[in-house]
């Protein structure tokens, strides 16, 4: 209804926010197979918008960025904005990806047109959370979770990265996701819509 009763050329932006573990892309996913029968529509991550390993090891606090990568501070805010500004303009945009094998966003060759579309998804940790953003978004999803289980279930999911203890996966959840979920958290309240996560659905 919302993409329809626009009366614009350019596709409606909505964004998905949650704390980490929550399902926001599976959530992000489901939505869009569910709208796929009426509507054109594409999914955006911001994961694409890490700043490089390489940028952070410049920092002067080179260390700390490194370990709290995923934080808001390591996120190309200006790049971000700049891209959904293009996209609201109907102009094509390259969004980049990010590669999960080298831990490295990487940049994309085939755009995003919108004009194309009728709905773009955007999800990610920090789409409420970076003010800035705000008026892009025609609508907005927050997805609601326990944080406590969100942690539990990052320190399971992590538990294959190699080169770190279980000891140091399960510090660093604590101490770096718990941080982010705790922010993301508090900006939820300026979503359209707020839905409970489904990740820790009881099967009964």
């Amino acid at each position: 209804e919302k993409c329809a009763s626009r009366g614009s050329t350019s596709p409606l932006l909505c964004a998905v926010c949650g704390p980490p573990g929550s399902g926001k892309s599976t959530s992000a996913q489901i939505l869009k197979r569910l709208l796929d029968a009426k509507l054109r529509v594409a999914v955006l991550p911001l994961d694409g918008f890490h700043f490089p390993l390489a940028h952070l090891r410049s920092w002067p606090d080179a260390e700390d960025a490194v370990y709290y990568r995923g934080a808001a501070r390591t996120f190309d805010r200006a790049a971000i904005e700049e891209s959904l500004r293009s996209l609201s303009n109907g102009e094509p945009v390259c969004w980049p990806d990010f590669d999960h094998a080298v831990g490295d966003p990487m940049a994309t060759t085939e755009p995003v047109t919108p004009s194309s579309l009728d709905l773009i998804i955007v999800e990610g940790l920090y789409t409420l959370v970076f003010e800035e953003l705000h008026n892009f978004w025609g609508f907005s999803i927050g997805i609601d979770a326990n944080v406590d289980e969100c942690v539990e279930l990052l320190k399971k999911r992590n538990a294959v990265i190699p080169g770190y203890t279980l000891e140091e996966i399960h510090k660093r959840c604590e101490v770096v996701d718990r941080g982010n979920a705790d922010a993301v958290v508090q900006s939820l309240s300026s979503a359209s819509l707020r839905v409970q996560s489904a990740a820790f659905a009881s099967s009964d």
